[in-house]
């Protein structure tokens, strides 16, 4: 389970050419060749039931605690009224038995994403329940996002995720040199706007017109997150990507222009801000509710997710808006294009945090873009941003019932604080 559950892992070296990776465990199958990720070769040598037990080559686990699913279930009974068969939810992080795994007590945390008699549905990484398109909650969608940047301010002693293959911030076409103590740029809409007296710290290595987030690896941002160790490695991209921006407490009026693209879709935020009130439109269509921009924790969420693109606080929905469907978006030509661009129209905004981020993306079966999974009499289970390849599925041919979930996560992640704990 990546980012935020990342259970133990196997420290491997690729016999040819040398790359050093780690897998997490519940990916590894007996009698399978590792591949790896780097020249995608694959190791037939390797022995799974030797590597394990080699001690130096297998890395802890983060502690997951939980709870035995019917002690859960009491917990939440009289505080939620959405729930599934047996009191679970769909999206809970649960934590099962390996049936391969049993006499090592080994357990695996996995998400549930389909209840018993439904049809589930993988098409482009996102999910279908009997034809119907999953669309989450504004929290649950920030609680499984993985963050992709990070900011130079990090709170001691924190972890940053695994990032995509790398990637760097532009200012007006210069990259952003990071300070050991400030992440702040300044956004501003012309020259005259810079020049203003009152303007802080306004020069040619902090301040400009636009900001742009470009993975140095790809041209889109990519699923890149926790390789199964037998899969075939494909690089997949993905459509659902947010960027989040944290302004500073001077409220001039201001408007910006958040641009959000991926290979099928390109959708426009635009945000003015007017006395400290902040109203919003995406791809002209704007919302009938302001915000008040008083509050300095405050900030300002755009992204495109589930086939819709929604923009945000950091506590709340502000608008969302349905979007066409992948098949039915015009294919952005533009290789060349940031998947993230910001650009201050007028006015000036010192911009003192932002972060990118992409939401869960399902791979198909040795990575199909479309996969259908019958749950019958069980329930479907799936790591997140993971492979299900065919050797994952096997472990449950018979069906995986809901007694075979040995406990619930307790605080599972949810909301805008879920993505800061990430940095």
């Amino acid at each position: 389970m990546e980012p935020t559950l990342r259970g133990p892992r196997l420290e491997w070296t690729c016999p040819h050419c040398s790359c050093a990776s780690d897998f997490s465990i519940d990916t590894l199958r007996s009698g399978l060749p590792l591949r790896c990720p780097n020249c995608d070769q694959m190791d037939l040598d390797f022995d799974l039931d030797s590597a394990l037990l080699d001690p130096e080559h297998i890395l802890e686990g983060e502690q997951v605690d939980y709870l035995p699913p019917r002690f859960a279930i009491a917990r939440r009974k009289n505080k939620e009224t959405n729930l599934g068969p047996n009191g679970l939810r769909r999206g809970d992080l649960v934590v099962l038995q390996d049936p391969e795994g049993a006499s090592t007590k080994q357990r695996e945390v996995k998400r549930i994403v389909g209840f018993p008699e439904e049809t589930i549905t993988i098409q482009h990484g996102d999910l279908w329940f009997d034809g119907h398109r999953q669309f989450r909650s504004y929290s649950d969608v920030l609680g499984q996002a993985i963050l992709l940047d990070h900011v130079s301010e990090l709170p001691v002693g924190t972890k940053r995720v695994a990032t995509n293959f790398g990637s760097q911030w532009h200012l007006d076409n210069a990259v952003v040199k990071e300070q050991s103590n400030s992440s702040r740029v300044l956004l501003v809409g012309s020259e005259s706007d810079l020049e203003t007296k009152e303007t802080p710290n306004a020069n040619a290595q902090d301040a400009g017109r636009q900001l742009e987030f470009r993975p140095t690896r790809y041209p889109w941002i990519a699923n890149t997150i926790a390789h199964n160790a037998h899969d075939s490695h494909e690089v997949v991209f993905v459509d659902d990507i947010g960027c989040a921006i944290q302004p500073a407490n001077d409220f001039d009026d201001w408007q910006l222009s958040i641009l959000l693209r991926t290979p099928s879709r390109r959708t426009e935020f635009l945000l003015d801000c007017s006395n400290s009130m902040l109203s919003v439109s995406i791809d002209g269509l704007e919302s009938d509710a302001d915000i008040s921009m008083r509050d300095t924790s405050r900030w300002i969420v755009a992204m495109i997710v589930d086939g819709q693109a929604i923009v945000g606080s950091s506590d709340r929905e502000i608008l969302r808006l349905p979007l066409a469907r992948n098949d039915e978006s015009e294919v952005v030509a533009d290789q060349d294009s940031s998947p993230v661009l910001i650009e201050c129209r007028f006015g000036r905004l010192q911009v003192e945090q932002r972060l990118v981020f992409r939401d869960i993306h399902y791979r198909g079966s040795l990575d199909a873009p479309t996969q259908t999974i019958s749950a019958g009499e069980g329930v479907v289970v799936l790591g997140d941003n993971v492979s299900i390849s065919s050797d994952s599925r096997q472990r449950w041919e018979n069906g995986l019932t809901i007694d075979s979930i040995k406990g619930v996560v307790l605080n599972q992640p949810e909301g805008f604080e879920a993505l800061l704990r990430q940095r």
